[in-house]
């Protein structure tokens, strides 16, 4: 049996960008960002953008950052 640890304190937030995203190395961006700020969650592509699921402490930051630091 798997024993799962939750912390209930923790903050998920759902981000999304609209437009190309694709080939343009935003993914691995994001990737990077996320493991430098010990940021947890997920990324999603479609045809009319990208949705992140992220969870951690330092959210702010990380949203604040993909602003300012995406790959154009």
């Amino acid at each position: 049996m798997k024993e799962w640890s939750f912390n209930m304190n923790q903050v998920a937030k759902a981000i999304y960008f609209n437009g190309i995203v694709q080939g343009v190395g935003f993914r691995p961006f994001v990737f990077k960002l996320a493991e430098e700020l010990s940021i947890k969650g997920w990324v999603n592509n479609s045809s009319h953008g990208v949705t992140i699921h992220a969870e951690g402490d330092k959210l702010d930051l990380f949203y604040h950052r993909l602003l300012r630091e995406a790959p154009p």
